[in-house]
């Protein structure tokens, strides 16, 4: 397989106020792939070809504009919040694994990820104490994932996913020579749509 990639991005940030600053950002992304694979198999099985195939596959583009928009406000030095909303995008591909034909002449969608995260970043009591603190959610359709069924492997886009959760972390200064450290994060992911053609498994958590 031959994977080919090219993109261009920017990001640019201004001052709202002294304390706001707005930064906004955005990528295309083009990537091609094309390959050629040799496809064996039993045949008494009639997903495989029983007379090894050479099959070509490609070349297929996927094109994606990926933005992002920061939002920052620091009333001091050592107070800092932020808000984020980002997209991101992986290209398609082919199911090379499989040992089938059907899975080199017919490739599975882009993925795509929306991202939206907010938090604080702050140094307390003389920079003596630092306590960041985020909380996140993070879309992705057209979920791509490699699954087993009857002995053979297939990667496919099966559906959607969220993840969401929250992150917490610590670090007190309580003598020159001892710092304590407390850190704390939760995350809920799970599938939202996950249905293979034979089976499903919306609603299950994500390894």
């Amino acid at each position: 397989m031959k994977n080919t990639s090219i993109a261009g991005f920017f990001e640019g940030a201004y001052k709202v106020t002294p304390q706001i600053t707005l930064s906004v950002g955005g990528r295309y992304t083009v990537d091609k792939k094309e390959g050629y694979d040799l496809v064996q198999g039993d045949p008494g099985n009639p997903r495989f070809r029983a007379v090894p195939t050479l099959v070509d596959f490609g070349p297929t583009k996927w094109k994606a504009f990926t933005p992002r928009v920061y939002l920052k406000y620091e009333p001091t030095e050592a107070l800092n919040f932020y808000g984020t909303v980002a997209k991101g995008f992986k290209g398609g591909g082919y199911s090379h694994t499989q040992n089938a034909v059907s899975g080199l002449t017919t490739p599975f969608a882009p993925e795509k990820v929306t991202n939206y995260e907010v938090g604080a970043k702050t140094r307390l009591f003389d920079n003596r104490a630092q306590v960041n603190l985020s909380v996140f959610r993070q879309d992705t359709k057209n979920l791509q994932v490699t699954y087993f069924e009857n002995g053979a492997s297939f990667t496919r886009s099966v559906g959607s996913s969220r993840q969401q959760g929250v992150e917490f972390e610590s670090t007190v200064q309580i003598l020159e020579n001892l710092r304590a450290f407390l850190n704390y994060s939760y995350i809920d992911a799970r599938y939202r749509v996950y249905n293979t053609g034979t089976a499903s498994y919306a609603g299950n958590f994500m390894p």
